[in-house]
This record gives C-alpha cells, sequence and structure tokens, in this order.
C-alpha cells in the first residue's frame, strides 16, 4: 500500500517537472522568436513589383512605405490600401520571402475609354473608375464613350452612378480588351441601353441591348472585314437573331 502511495507520489512529481519544463520552453521559445521577429536582420531590404505593365514601378515603390520595417510586423491591409490609392491599381497580393524580401503583384485597371466632359477629358476603365483627368488623348489609343450620365469628379471613382451603364460598359470593355483584329472602333454610343450603337470611320454598328454581345461584334467584324462586301458607309445591324442587316450609303 505504502509502495503504491510513493508511487503514485513520484508520478505526480514527474508530470509537475515535465509540465514546468514545457510551459519554460514554450515560453523560451515564444521570447526567442519575438526577439528574433524585431531583430534588423529581418527588417524589408528590398521590394519586388510585379505584374505591372502600365504603372512604373517607381510610382508603386512610393506608396510602399515599409523599407528598414520588419518583415513580419507590415500591416498588410494598411500596405494593400496605400497601393490601391493609385486609381490604376485594382487588386494587390503581398508575399513574404524571408528574411528582408517583399513580394507586391498587382492587378492593373486598363484605360479602354475616354468621356468629354465641361472640365476637360477623362480616361475611364471598362467599369467607368476614372484613371485620370487629361486635356488630350494624345498617344492614347481609346474609344470616346458617348450617352453617360458623368458628371466631372475625382480620379479614383466612378464618371456615373448609372449602374446599368457600368455594366454595359464593362461587357463592352471585355470584348474590346480581347479583340484581336485590326478594327478598331472610334466611339460608343451606351445612351439608349436598349440601342447601342458603335462606330467605325462611317459605319454604324446597330447592337441593340448587350445581351450576346460578343457574337454580335464577331459578326460586324466579319462584315467589316469582308473585301466582298466592302462596306464603307453606312452600318450593321446585329441587334436580332439571325443574318445582319447590312446597309451600304452613298454607293450601290
Amino acid at each position: 500500500m505504502d509502495k503504491d502511495i510513493s508511487k503514485f507520489i513520484n508520478n505526480r512529481k514527474k508530470r509537475k517537472k515535465i509540465k514546468k519544463a514545457m510551459l519554460f520552453f514554450i515560453l523560451f521559445l515564444a521570447l526567442f522568436i519575438l526577439l528574433l521577429g524585431k531583430a534588423p536582420f529581418f527588417n524589408v531590404k528590398q521590394i519586388i513589383i510585379n505584374n505591372n505593365k502600365i504603372i512604373d514601378t517607381q510610382e508603386i515603390l512610393k506608396l510602399c512605405d515599409v523599407y528598414e520595417k520588419n518583415i513580419f510586423y507590415i500591416n498588410t491591409k494598411d500596405l494593400t490600401d496605400n497601393i490601391k490609392t493609385n486609381p490604376y491599381i485594382e487588386n494587390v497580393a503581398l508575399s513574404r520571402i524571408l528574411p528582408d524580401k517583399l513580394v507586391v503583384k498587382v492587378e492593373e485597371r486598363k484605360a479602354i475609354f475616354y468621356i468629354k466632359l465641361s472640365d476637360g477629358i477623362y480616361v475611364l476603365s471598362p467599369n467607368l473608375t476614372i484613371l485620370e483627368k487629361r486635356q488630350d488623348i494624345e498617344g492614347l489609343n481609346l474609344i470616346e464613350l458617348i450617352g453617360v450620365d458623368g458628371k466631372p469628379t475625382n480620379v479614383g471613382e466612378n464618371i456615373t452612378s448609372n449602374v446599368k451603364q457600368q455594366m454595359i460598359s464593362e461587357n463592352i470593355g471585355e470584348f474590346l480588351q480581347i479583340n484581336d483584329s485590326n478594327v478598331v472602333f472610334s466611339s460608343v454610343d451606351i445612351k439608349n441601353p436598349m440601342g447601342i450603337v458603335l462606330n467605325y470611320n462611317d459605319i454604324k454598328i446597330l447592337v441593340g441591348n448587350d445581351e450576346n454581345l460578343k457574337p454580335k461584334l464577331n459578326t460586324a467584324i466579319n462584315v467589316l472585314l469582308d473585301e466582298n462586301i466592302g462596306l464603307t458607309k453606312g452600318y450593321i445591324d446585329v441587334s436580332f437573331n439571325g443574318s445582319p442587316v447590312i446597309k451600304q450609303e452613298g454607293g450601290s
């Protein structure tokens, strides 16, 4: 009986010693990690910018105020929000490469449209976010957007609160970005959401609404490129199912 009690007490003491040892080890490890994390060895020395095709790398680096800050203690949300103050940047992904490198991968908004307002020309993304304000569009391959309920506002904001117009322009913009033909439209009129019109030289493309937009515009482009048709002035009506209506004006 006494042996059993003694054995029980000894086992209990051993368990206490093990618990104390484990607790000490955990505290030591936590302290070590804390000190190591604050060591200058982990201060950011290099920032790598990836996937930027429009914005200059130096412009993005100016928004990354984390040099010589500890890589573990960087507030990624604040840094992301700061980088996104550039209206051309839509999304940001951050990753750490230990001990001292930070990788910033950006997703840019693409300039597709421009709109003329009383105070100047606004360069717009497909969803009508204002990317910049200019006095001219020299050197830019942009398409004029007509019929938008726009008003002068700040860079980074949307030119209009009309959600339908935002959706239509985004659908058209998505197509224009993947259009690899040599047909470059000069303007898009979305004033009437049921009667969208794209202009190519002296030819109007009557699209109707923005449903089935891709096949409609592909059909129109095929007509424009068809030398046998030779359309130079007039319109192409692709607003309905079936073969397009082609009207040549000023000729036979």
